[in-house]
């Protein structure tokens, strides 16, 4: 009698998506770009989220499956520690954005 142990075996785990996200300039005082590659066409989500959960800001970008960029105003946040985060078909995207007072 055989022993498969050596068999692959599918258990329904996706392979991660390597997708380039970026955040800039960070630290931020005024405003920032916010750029990613999205893994298809669609409608995205941009938030920026504070320490407290809230969200503070968004903004809609419509991707045409290329680099998708879009330009937010920091200048009235206080100082701190905020989440930037992507929402989509599939995707959520997440970085850390420093806000200063360097206004």
């Amino acid at each position: 009698m055989g022993n498969n142990l050596g068999d692959p075996v599918t258990v329904g785990i996706h392979k991660p998506i390597a997708l380039d996200f970026a955040v800039y300039p960070n630290p931020a005082s005024a405003k920032i770009w916010i750029e990613f590659t999205p893994p298809e066409a669609g409608l995205y989500m941009v938030t920026i989220i504070n320490t407290a959960g809230q969200v503070i800001g968004k903004k809609e970008i419509r991707s045409t499956g290329m680099m998708a960029r879009a330009q937010m105003d920091v200048s009235g946040l206080p100082q701190g520690c905020y989440h930037i985060r992507i929402i989509g078909k599939e995707i959520l995207l997440n970085q850390v954005l420093m806000v200063t007072c360097d206004r």
